[in-house]
């Protein structure tokens, strides 16, 4: 099983500001809206860095972040009740490597 906790990549890069792209994520938020039949992730792309919290704990904290519509409508109904970490991973790789595609074509 997949653990959403863990950085994950996709293929191709994302430029996130001049000079600086990636190919890592991290989800760090899971909305799913029953009535609205969607599911959306807050993203966070690298590159990371760990940063110590006040009480000795670290997290991955990456440069960038964004809001990724990954089901809705028809898709929704689709997986709303068998979507798994691996699926929602999946489908993130797939759409973040999309958005590199479409860059390098403009």
């Amino acid at each position: 099983m997949t653990d959403l906790t863990n950085i994950q990549s996709f293929t191709g890069e994302i430029i996130l500001s001049e000079n600086i792209s990636s190919s890592e994520f991290l989800i760090t938020a899971i909305h799913e809206d029953i009535k609205e039949k969607t599911i959306k992730v807050e993203v966070e792309m690298g590159p990371f860095q760990i940063e110590e919290m006040p009480d000795g704990t670290t997290t991955n904290r990456g440069i960038s972040q964004r809001m990724l519509v990954v089901w809705e409508g028809s898709a929704y109904d689709a997986i709303k009740n068998t979507w798994d970490n691996v699926a929602l991973n999946a489908k993130v790789s797939e759409l973040l490597a999309e958005q590199a595609r479409a860059q390098i074509a403009k």
